[in-house]
């Protein structure tokens, strides 16, 4: 399919959308609003996963999405869907990323108690635990999904360091209560827009490379992303000042992770070493110490995953002088050892590859 006939194929509108829109319609004449909910067959509702905000209070609709909703899907490291228009607007929250693109139109985007007006070629990227819900009557919006581990694993090696969308993912993967997102105003960029319709391209040929390569032109996508608009891109205003700073410091730690003290830090930010151990656990939740331990121990998973580095490189890399003190710390980590941990991922690497730190 070209891209002109992938614009064609989203623009239709599914059985869903049409039911969705009847719903709107009729909420505007009561009586064939009430036979409308009246002929709704819970088990139909539930089967198909309808959004009726008058039945939420049975549960049909989980306000939370874990991992185990792309589980459910044929690409499960990265998923793109329309967002079907006149969806009524539903609060939830997931464990995954999630990139609103619009491609036609425009949407109301409510995060953080502020509503948001996205048009055309506005992308809004959601972190995991973002609570956040979406109203569109004729805009055309896609939805990319994207797991932790693949932003983590697969992508985390291609970002330029110290930018605003590096320093997000870095603070979205290590800050468990990090719950933001980023806005980007590309005014209609062509490149973008077709980069976006050729993964759903990709997506729509069921073939086993296909998921392959869709992560590959993800990397692409946020690359130019990158370059086009690192600069431009904004945190929301009611979460702006605390997102930034929690973001310098993960983009300081990240850049020095093997060395770095809280001194050190401290010093970078022109800080009191009382005062910027206080700071960090403020805007956190975890103290220096912690953070760090986390960051270096993510950083050895991935090296372990996609490298072959020896596991004693790989401990000094990470700031463990001790190879002793880096098993254990690991080992509480993930429950395994290092070598345990590499061999079980192994499976899912044809040939790992020995790559420079920086």
């Amino acid at each position: 399919m070209d891209l002109n006939e992938i614009y064609d194929e989203l623009e239709r509108y599914n059985d869903d959308e049409l039911f969705y829109k009847e719903l709107f319609l009729s909420r505007r004449q009561p009586e064939k609003y009430a036979e409308l909910m009246r002929s709704l067959n819970i088990d139909e509702v539930n089967k198909r996963g309808l959004i009726i905000p008058e039945l939420q209070q049975q549960g049909y609709r989980p306000a939370r999405f874990g991992d185990d909703f792309l589980d459910t899907k044929e690409h499960k490291n990265v998923y793109l869907s329309k967002h079907n228009r006149y969806t009524p607007p539903y609060e939830h929250d997931h464990d995954f990323f999630e990139i609103v693109y619009i491609l036609s139109g425009e949407c109301e985007n409510r995060i953080f108690g502020r509503t948001d007006v996205l048009r055309q070629g506005d992308l809004c990227l959601l972190s995991p635990s973002v609570k956040h819900s979406i109203w569109t009557e004729d805009g055309l919006l896609l939805n990319i999904l994207i797991r932790r581990s693949t932003i983590r694993n697969i992508l985390s090696n291609i970002f330029i360091r110290n930018t605003i969308i590096s320093d997000f993912f870095g603070s979205s993967i290590y800050l468990s209560n990090f719950a933001t997102c980023l806005m980007f105003r590309t005014n209609g960029d062509d490149d973008i827009r077709r980069q976006i319709l050729e993964m759903y391209g990709e997506q729509l040929r069921p073939d086993e490379y296909s998921e392959n390569i869709i992560s590959s032109m993800l990397m692409i996508f946020f690359n130019k992303l990158v370059r086009g608009y690192k600069d431009t891109a904004v945190y929301p205003q009611t979460v702006k000042e605390q997102n930034e700073s929690v973001a310098k410091i993960l983009g300081m730690i990240l850049s020095d992770y093997a060395g770095i003290t809280l001194s050190d830090l401290a010093d970078s930010l022109g800080y009191s070493t009382v005062y910027c151990s206080k700071y960090v656990k403020k805007l956190t939740g975890c103290t220096f110490s912690e953070l760090l331990k986390k960051v270096r121990l993510q950083k050895a998973a991935d090296l372990l995953q996609n490298t072959s580095m020896s596991i004693s490189d790989i401990s000094a890399a990470c700031g463990y002088e001790n190879p002793e003190n880096f098993n254990r710390a690991f080992r509480q980590r993930y429950h395994t050892a290092p070598s345990g941990f590499r061999e079980r991922h192994s499976s899912r690497k044809s040939a790992p590859l020995s790559v420079r730190l920086s």
